[in-house]
């Protein structure tokens, strides 16, 4: 995706060209309000103060208290290694879920698998009780 276009149009057109799936149905009415117009056209809205906050790593989920669950982008930006280092963190007990066929844009590139993923695991939490990781001791190697 180029950074200017000289139509609002286009720009919303790259995010199709860019591999998103679905557009017209789910995203496009959105992604107008997206874009901004700058001198010599229009380009996406982007907060550049979103690199100036405190960085999220692994070790801030050694400190969650509520339930969680690891969702990525089969193409995305968190990588496999990276989900297994959080899902240890995480004392093994969280559900990981990879959505196929998506990158980075999940909602947009595959909006009927997240959200099927999202009401299964929802439903599942429904009715069960969340994990707690093995103490010391536990598990098959004890």
């Amino acid at each position: 995706m180029s950074s200017v276009q000289s139509d609002r149009d286009e720009v919303v057109a790259d995010i199709g060209a860019a591999g998103v799936n679905g557009t017209d149905a789910v995203a496009s009415p959105s992604l107008y309000e997206a874009v901004r117009e700058v001198g010599g056209g229009w380009t996406w809205k982007f907060d550049p103060g979103i690199f100036a906050r405190e960085q999220f790593t692994p070790e801030l989920l050694t400190r969650l208290d509520c339930r969680v669950a690891l969702f990525r982008a089969e193409y995305g930006i968190v990588t496999a290694q990276l989900s297994e280092v959080m899902y240890d963190r995480l004392g093994r007990v969280a559900p990981v879920v990879e959505i196929p066929a998506a990158g980075h844009h999940v909602m947009l590139d595959q909006p009927i698998a997240l959200v099927a993923a999202l009401r299964t695991l929802v439903s599942d939490w429904d009715h069960s009780l969340p994990g707690t990781p093995p103490g010391p001791g536990t598990g098959p190697a004890a």
